[in-house]
């Protein structure tokens, strides 16, 4: 026999909103304290533009210790606000926190990555040439179009950055594991601390 109370999903999802916006505001000033200590260092070399060297390593355990970070936050608060009893509701508030700042990340990361590629597409193109062959004796006109756009060959910069986004995604998809365990430690931690 089963009890009414355990069998009802009590879901809030303003408690889950809430716990995103938190967790974006962590994340923006975490972040924000990453760059300041990264700009004030010099752990990043630069070459052509592009970092180099042992810092990206750090920078990307960085950005997803601070995701993780982020995402159990975000699972604590959704867990606390929607004041829940049951560990599952609780549980299930901070997986939709998670869900939410995933989709959020994933896009923010795509259309970066598509912000690049479309840059990269529109460098390459050029004006079409309109030739006109004007035979004045023959009293005939032959008109031509002609593309001087060539196929672009990817430069040795073209792959540096191609090798960024990569790394970018696998940072992202490395954070969102993490996060999901994160999430839904702060949720266990939200719904069993009693303040």
């Amino acid at each position: 026999m089963t009890n009414a109370a355990y069998t009802k999903l009590d879901f809030n999802g303003s408690a889950v909103l809430f716990g995103v916006i938190i967790g974006i505001g962590f994340w923006i000033g975490l972040a924000a304290l990453g760059i300041a200590i990264g700009m004030s260092t010099e752990v990043l070399r630069f070459e052509k533009d592009l970092p180099t060297g042992p810092g990206v390593i750090g920078a990307a355990i960085i950005t997803v210790f601070i995701l993780a970070l982020t995402f159990f936050i975000a699972g604590f608060v959704a867990s606390r606000a929607a004041r829940q009893q049951n560990i599952f509701d609780s549980l299930i508030h901070s997986l939709g926190s998670w869900a939410l700042m995933a989709i959020l990340l994933v896009l923010f990361l795509f259309s970066a990555t598509a912000f690049h590629e479309v840059k990269s597409v529109l460098s390459g193109i050029s004006a079409p040439v309109i030739i006109t062959d004007l035979k004045v004796l023959e009293a005939k006109a032959t008109t031509t179009i002609k593309s001087t756009s060539e196929k672009k060959t990817l430069t040795p910069k073209d792959h540096k950055i191609n090798k960024i986004f990569t790394l970018a995604w696998w940072i992202v998809f490395s954070a969102l594991l993490i996060g999901l365990g994160g999430s839904l430690a702060g949720g266990f931690f939200g719904n069993r601390l009693k303040l």
